[in-house]
């Protein structure tokens, strides 16, 4: 497959759901759109707001996520109880019973059906690990998204990818929630822009290696 001439860069975050009246992971893609972004020129950045429902997972990764078709996609979420950024390494084919924002529970026991018990994310934790902790933003990785809605449009976005699963970046970053205190909103900001140059970065390298081969 020949490299595009744009990188399609997807991120997206949540809406409210019971216990977060606002979610930071929506905040920061009206940040990212506000706030000039030292990227690529071949970028073409799309955020998406999905509501934290679960027909509205399955809706946008059927609709927008298809339609698109990104090279990349950064998926964000809320966690309350870690102080860094958590890079999740492993999406499973489960729900749970928890309601969403509209107060109704999963429809299926699995995210998928017929479909693998889990997938792996495609972005490069360790590397992603190392460039954060380098310039000073707490990071970690898990292997445990939980099995709410993160976890579910993690798997949705991975068994999306289908074919083009080795060369699109799929990943989903759970960020603290946002207090009073700009560094640490900022700190979180600066977190994602790295992560994002990290992929954009990987995505020019992985083509490069493509042209070279078919040449």
């Amino acid at each position: 497959m020949p490299p595009r001439e744009n990188i399609k860069v997807l991120v997206t975050g949540f809406g409210a759901f019971p216990g977060v009246r606002s979610n930071p992971s929506g905040e920061l893609l009206d940040r990212l759109k506000n706030r000039p972004i030292r990227l690529n020129s071949r970028v073409k950045l799309r955020t998406a707001l999905i509501p934290t429902r679960w027909d509205e997972v399955e809706k946008f990764t059927d609709g927008t996520l298809a339609e698109f078709d990104p090279d990349i996609a950064l998926h964000f979420g809320v966690h309350s109880r870690i102080k860094g950024l958590r890079i999740e390494k492993l999406a499973h084919n489960c729900t749970c019973t928890q309601a969403d924002a509209s107060g109704k529970t999963a429809p299926r026991h699995r995210v998928v059906d017929p479909a693998p018990r889990a997938l792996k994310s495609t972005l490069e934790t360790q590397r992603l690990l190392t460039q954060l902790h380098a310039r000073g933003v707490p990071a970690q990785s898990s292997t445990n998204a939980g099995r709410y809605l993160c976890n579910a449009l993690l798997f949705a976005s991975l068994y999306q990818a289908g074919g083009r699963a080795s060369l699109r970046q799929t990943g989903f970053i759970h960020i603290p929630p946002f207090t009073a205190r700009a560094m640490e909103k900022n700190a979180t900001l600066h977190g994602v822009e790295i992560i994002l140059g990290y992929c954009v970065a990987r995505y020019i390298h992985q083509t490069l290696l493509i042209t070279a081969s078919d040449g």
